[in-house]
């Protein structure tokens, strides 16, 4: 076991491991192989070993793989102003780090919900701009929120009787895409609600 040197003298909790082909005495060639020792470290290489993302329903996909504080729900993807723009990999690549964000922040929130030191730092600096970024989560204007109320307002994934109103979002500058998302997330809620990811809303 990794941490536990007690198994013998060749250490095998390395990465990657350094791997000798064929015999001891007449070897084929030596390679390095990626080791992991424990679940996560199993699951990020995994997840990383996965094909490239070529569509709006395999980047929704592979949210919900790599993200699992991250709720995806069918209004995220599954939307005509969504459907109606080709695949962009740039975009994707942006989604896919603002939801290490949103993650990031889930997982640092105590396990009542309540906000931990770590989560007050991330909203601070992800939500706020105080760290003297721009940034990268911003709230749409007063104006906006009264005009464009019926397209930021969501189906609820959680419950059909219910809707969402979530101007909250995360920009993606190129050919100007958000992604909306539940703001503040509930205290009780185990996950953040991802609501729509597309061209942005609030136009004219």
């Amino acid at each position: 076991m990794c941490g536990d040197r007690s198994g013998g003298a060749v250490d095998f909790c390395s990465n990657p491991l350094n791997v000798t082909h064929g015999l001891s005495s007449a070897p084929i060639g030596v390679h390095d192989v990626i080791n992991v020792w424990s679940a996560d470290a199993f699951r990020v290489a995994a997840i990383g070993a996965l094909p490239e993302v070529t569509s709006w329903a395999d980047l929704a996909a592979r949210l919900g793989l790599r993200f699992p504080r991250l709720l995806i729900a069918d209004t995220f993807h599954n939307n005509s102003k969504l459907q109606g723009e080709p695949f962009n990999t740039a975009i994707s690549d942006r989604v896919q780090e603002l939801c290490r964000h949103l993650d990031e922040y889930m997982e640092s929130r105590n396990r009542d919900g309540s906000p931990s030191q770590r989560t007050t730092q991330i909203i601070r600096a992800l939500f706020t701009g105080a760290a003297g970024a721009e940034p990268a989560f911003t709230a749409e204007s007063s104006s906006n929120q009264q005009k464009f109320r019926s397209e930021l307002t969501f189906a609820d994934p959680d419950d059909a009787n219910s809707a969402i109103f979530a101007h909250w979002h995360g920009k993606i500058r190129h050919r100007f895409f958000r992604l909306h998302f539940e703001w503040p997330v509930p205290q009780a809620s185990k996950k953040m609600k991802l609501l729509y990811l597309g061209p942005k809303l609030t136009k004219d």
